[in-house]
């Protein structure tokens, strides 16, 4: 228990320097978190906002001229690409793109490891829209952003616990357990928890943060966020089964509980796991911009 406490005690220290560093950064992420989360913020505050942060939203541009959003770029200015693209997904795209570079500029977690990790987030992303549409819910970005964040808590322990980690995963390939179940018994805390907590001290929407937390825990999910953290749940394990980038896990599950609640047939998984194989162009073209 105390080594488990210990560990727990790490990462919690880890996710308070990284807060600290955020002040450093050339951009706010709380505060276009802050956004978000207001009904009061528009398009014009929003662009106001990005435009002051130049390498930021030329980032946000490409992306929102990717073929990701259907665009060939015809998207030149920030006030465009909020009405074309939507506030929602604006904002989505700017929040993982700021998560993307304070955490790659921690300089501890290889590069190569980083980008297959992200390679994944931006697959459960996309998946996250496929899966909202074909289970009739609304798709906006926030359902997108929760793919593409679900898994910083692992990007989290390779920057805090490489080694402990490192034999976690080596667990995990050795008797197939669920990687999640192993986080919690060998580090206590699992890879939900670290990206909750962090995100949660970054302010972002609850709408994100509870989904994130709850995508390996169904059964534990508050009832008012229990439809976003199935979708979710299935965005992560379509991305899996595509094989779009790697997040560590090398035998994934899904809960048929959640199939069945969602009405999804094996054979309509095997059209989205091979709808979303087809946009591995598009990940590229994500990561590209994010870099």
């Amino acid at each position: 228990m105390s080594c488990q406490m210990s560990t727990r005690e790490k990462v919690a220290d880890c996710i308070r320097n990284m807060d600290s560093a955020m002040l450093s950064m050339p951009m706010d992420i709380s505060r276009i978190a802050l956004m978000a989360r207001s009904r009061d913020t528009n398009a014009d505050e929003l662009a106001r906002f990005l435009s002051h942060h130049g390498s930021l939203s030329a980032r946000v541009l490409k992306i929102a001229n990717s073929s990701c959003f259907g665009r060939s770029g015809d998207i030149d200015s920030l006030s465009s690409a909020i009405i074309q693209t939507g506030f929602r997904e604006i904002v989505a795209i700017a929040l993982c793109s700021g998560v993307f570079t304070m955490l790659s500029s921690e300089g501890k977690c290889s590069g190569v490891e980083q980008d297959r990790i992200w390679k994944h987030n931006i697959g459960a992303g996309l998946a996250a829209n496929l899966a909202a549409k074909s289970v009739r819910a609304p798709v906006d970005g926030f359902s997108m952003l929760t793919g593409l964040l679900h898994d910083i808590g692992k990007i989290v322990f390779h920057l805090c616990l490489p080694d402990e980690y490192q034999e976690v995963l080596q667990c995990h390939q050795a008797d197939l357990a669920p990687l999640h179940s192993l986080e919690r018994e060998r580090l206590g805390i699992d890879h939900g928890e670290v990206g909750y907590q962090l995100l949660m001290r970054w302010n972002f929407p609850d709408s994100v943060c509870m989904p994130i937390r709850y995508h390996h825990d169904l059964i534990k999910c508050p009832f008012e966020y229990f439809r976003q953290t199935m979708i979710l749940h299935l965005a992560d394990y379509l991305a899996l089964r595509a094989c779009i980038g790697c997040s560590g896990n090398i035998n994934p599950e899904i809960s048929t509980g959640a199939m069945t609640t969602m009405g999804l047939s094996e054979t309509r998984m095997d059209e989205l796991t091979e709808k979303l194989g087809d946009m591995r162009s598009q990940v590229d073209h994500f990561l590209e911009a994010l870099s």
